[in-house]
């Protein structure tokens, strides 16, 4: 199965947690991590933010839909709003047809096949 992450910024020191549950409980699972900061782990394919950016997603961040809201000092929501974007242009560069996403704070137990009809 394939695994998205996606940090901007900094990279949670956390993440490690999440990449090894990932690890731990799939057969030859594929792991991208999105960011924009150099990183490196092993079993997983650093990919660069800046290179699979659309120039549609550079205008959703240049538009700064959140400005002037009452929590625009809180990066959250921006980043909850670009990390769909982010993801689309992953899989338009990728062409990767399936693959799970979760927060970087995520921890699994299960793999993906032993759960997966429980989704529509």
């Amino acid at each position: 199965m394939n695994y998205v992450l996606i940090a901007i910024g900094e990279i949670p020191i956390y993440i490690k947690h999440t990449i090894n549950t990932i690890l731990s409980v799939e057969e030859n699972p594929r792991i991208f991590l999105c960011t924009d900061v150099k990183a490196e782990f092993k079993n997983v394919e650093i990919i660069n933010i800046d290179e699979i950016i659309s120039e549609q997603t550079k205008r959703i961040k240049d538009y700064g839909i959140y400005k002037n809201a009452y929590f625009e000092n809180n990066p959250i929501w921006e980043m909850s709003l670009l990390k769909i974007f982010y993801l689309r242009d992953f899989q338009a560069k990728f062409k990767i047809k399936n693959f799970i996403y979760f927060d970087n704070d995520v921890l699994i137990y299960l793999p993906f096949n032993n759960i997966s009809n429980n989704f529509n």
